[in-house]
C-alpha cells in the first residue's frame, strides 16, 4: 500500500482497517506506516516518537499540505523564469534592431561626407594646377606665408613687393 494522491491520515485508517482482523500491534503499524510516507515528512515526525499515532497523522497531513504549497510555489517561478527569458529575447531583438539603424545612420553620415569631399576636390581641381611648371607658381612656403615666409623652395616665383613709398605730409 502506497500513499499515492492520499492523505497521510487516509493511509493510516486503511492501514489500521486491514490490520484490525490481525493481530498486529500499534508499533508496528505505526512503523509501517512511517515508512510508506515522504522523507521529508519522517524527518518531521521522528521528532515526536512518543506522540501518538492519530496525533502524527494529523501532523503529517499538515506537512503534507505545507510541501504542497512549496511546489506550487516552485510552479510560479518556473513561470517566472519563462517570462523573463521571454523578456530577454524582447530585448535582444530590439538591440539588433538598433544596431541596424545605427548602421543604416552611420553608412548615411560616411556617403555624405563622401560626397562633400568629392564636391570638394573637384572645386579645387578647377582652379589653377599648382605645378612648378605654372606661371607664377609658388613654393610651399611662400604659399601659405606670403611676405612672412622664411624659406623658399625653387622653383619660385615670388616677387618681393615693392616698398611702399613714404607718405608725404
Amino acid at each position: 500500500m502506497d500513499l499515492g494522491s492520499q492523505r497521510p491520515s487516509q493511509l493510516l485508517r486503511k492501514m489500521s482497517a486491514l490490520a484490525a482482523n490481525t493481530q498486529v500491534a500499534n508499533d508496528a503499524l505505526k512503523r509501517r506506516w512511517i515508512t510508506r510516507l515522504p522523507s521529508k515528512v519522517k524527518t518531521v515526525l521522528s521528532v515526536a516518537p512518543d506522540m501518538a499515532l492519530d496525533n502524527l497523522a494529523k501532523l503529517a497531513d499538515k506537512i503534507m499540505e505545507n510541501m504542497l504549497t512549496g511546489e506550487v510555489a516552485a510552479v510560479a517561478s518556473t513561470t517566472q523564469t519563462a517570462d523573463i527569458s521571454d523578456q530577454l529575447k524582447q530585448v535582444t531583438t530590439e538591440l539588433k534592431e538598433l544596431r541596424l539603424e545605427l548602421n543604416e545612420i552611420r553608412g548615411r553620415t560616411e556617403n555624405r561626407r563622401g560626397a562633400w569631399n568629392r564636391q570638394r576636390s573637384r572645386s579645387q581641381s578647377r582652379g589653377q594646377p599648382r605645378t612648378p611648371e605654372s606661371p607664377g607658381w609658388l613654393c610651399r612656403y611662400h604659399y601659405r606665408w606670403r611676405n612672412r615666409a622664411r624659406m623658399c623652395e625653387q622653383p619660385c616665383n615670388w616677387k618681393k613687393p615693392r616698398a611702399a613709398a613714404p607718405a608725404e605730409n
